[in-house]
């Protein structure tokens, strides 16, 4: 099993703890089970860890392939006579959190069947579905109208496979007919993956083209248009990684509006969880691994370009690196642009999390459809003595001729706390732009080759400071995608 496939779940697991109070099971109630800790799995499922070659493990990397999501681990574990499956984030003895799919085989193959898979299929997309819908972390477990929600992306899920209509229901062929105080009667959820299945099939027919009426235009056909115009989601869902060496030239605007320029080489190679840098300027290799915990942020490691040990730590503040350990200071902006393309492949999966507003605006001199993106908050320091809290919003500008992202524009705001007792004076905001352009064809993909980012601070009567900010190219090339 390609490892890409691996690295699909965990990143829908990994951004969200569950604990009891969250539990989403497929067609039960709440309290029927759930596990505290990863011994309490290994005890009621007799250690029946599942490797990749398995048929739940397969069915499972296929859903997400066809999501377009992308991880690292997760574990799969047999679980006789539960009679379901659920995906959970739990501790093992060291306290950390492990990533589990526990589900009973004999129940899954009962609801499959003798020829087909879908309805076991059907069961583990919906129970994904709760991750990509932020239920859990909503949090008082299941409710009806979450579940309804959960079958809605079930059944676009299922007809983006193929799945026919009453493929993408077989799942409920045993489903109560009244329901339950946590999930609906069987008519209800059937006719919720009807509407789910029933959505893909006439967006898939429509094809959005720079004469489409504003009001038919929709996020999911922006990010089709989009995708195919990379490459198309089969070849798109393939990648695993992508290697580049890039050209960079940047321009800092010092406090006394002096500037300094720097221009410099450096090696990367981006996987969806990390990207690894090689510096032959400062004779070292940074490898920076984005953090479970915090969505968004990331930890840095170090070493020699001759050495086998790793250290935790940034490079440097100074030439050649844009990289700082400051307390924040846009944690956005600590990752390569070309990230960009991971984060469109995770948005195709949930296209209803990102707003349209039915409008083309001018960005780069080029008629763009703008998409927002959902707000992003992160959470540092402690509570009971300081913190800090950023939040983030981001525009992607898609060209209306060529369909191809041409642009972001990220605002970071930062209000900084002694306690719950806000320092208004420290409070900053960032605003960043971004231009992707000069695509070229790699392998069989279309990537930007160039890409210009600009960082400038909002002083507080909202005006863009020319102390501080800093400009920079990347040029690519010797592209590599695998």
């Amino acid at each position: 099993m390609n490892k890409y496939y691996t690295f699909c779940l965990f990143l829908v697991l990994s951004q969200f703890s569950i604990g009891q109070e969250g539990y989403f099971g497929f067609d039960s109630d709440a309290e029927a089970f759930g596990f505290q800790t990863v011994e309490q799995i290994k005890e009621t499922c007799l250690s029946n860890n599942v490797d990749e070659s398995s048929r739940s493990f397969q069915i499972v990397s296929r859903i997400l392939k066809q999501m377009g999501l992308y991880d690292l681990q997760f574990k799969m574990s047999e679980c006789p006579n539960i009679k379901n499956a659920r995906a959970q984030l739990v501790p093992n003895d060291a306290g950390v959190k492990e990533h589990f799919i526990v589900y009973d085989k004999e129940w899954l193959n009962q609801l499959s069947g003798n020829t087909t898979n879908w309805a076991a299929i059907g069961v583990l997309a919906h129970e994904i579905a709760h991750f990509q819908l932020d239920h859990e972390v909503r949090g008082g477990g299941s409710r009806p109208d979450w579940e309804l929600e959960a079958d809605k992306f079930l059944g676009f899920q299922l007809a983006k496979m193929g799945a026919s209509l009453s493929q993408a229901q077989s799942c409920f062929a045993k489903a109560s007919i009244k329901g339950t105080r946590t999930h609906p009667p069987k008519a209800e959820r059937l006719e919720a993956v009807e509407i789910g299945w029933s959505r893909f099939r006439l967006e898939s027919a429509n094809q959005l083209t720079e004469d489409t009426r504003l009001r038919d235009v929709t996020p999911q056909l922006i990010l089709d248009r989009y995708s195919k115009e990379l490459g198309g989601y089969k070849v798109l869902n393939t990648v695993s990684g992508i290697a580049y060496d890039v050209q960079i030239e940047e321009k800092h605007t010092l406090s006394n509006y002096k500037t300094s320029s720097y221009t410099y080489m450096q090696q990367m190679d981006l996987t969806p969880s990390e990207y690894t840098i090689i510096d032959g300027d400062q004779d070292e290799k940074f490898r920076v691994v984005t953090t479970s915990g915090i969505s968004g942020d990331s930890l840095f490691y170090k070493r020699p370009i001759n050495s086998n040990s790793w250290s935790l730590g940034a490079p440097p503040n100074g030439t050649g690196n844009i990289l700082t350990v400051e307390d924040h200071q846009f944690i956005a902006s600590r990752q390569p642009r070309l990230m960009a393309f991971f984060e469109h492949l995770k948005l195709t999966s949930k296209p209803d999390r990102a707003q349209f507003n039915y409008l083309r605006v001018p960005f780069n001199q080029q008629e763009c459809y703008v998409l927002e993106l959902p707000e992003v908050i992160i959470e540092k320091g402690s509570k009971d003595k300081s913190w800090f809290r950023a939040t983030i919003t981001t525009k992607n500008y898609y060209s209306t001729i060529t369909g191809l992202l041409v642009g972001m524009i990220e605002e970071e705001k930062i209000h900084y706390f002694k306690k719950e007792k806000p320092i208004i004076k420290k409070d900053k905001e960032f605003v960043r732009e971004t231009v992707f352009s000069e695509y070229q064809q790699f392998n069989q993909q279309l990537l930007p080759s160039k890409i210009n980012t600009v960082i400038q601070e909002r002083n507080n009567r909202g005006v863009l400071q020319e102390e501080g900010k800093m400009e920079q190219t990347r040029t690519l090339t010797n592209v590599s995608i695998r």
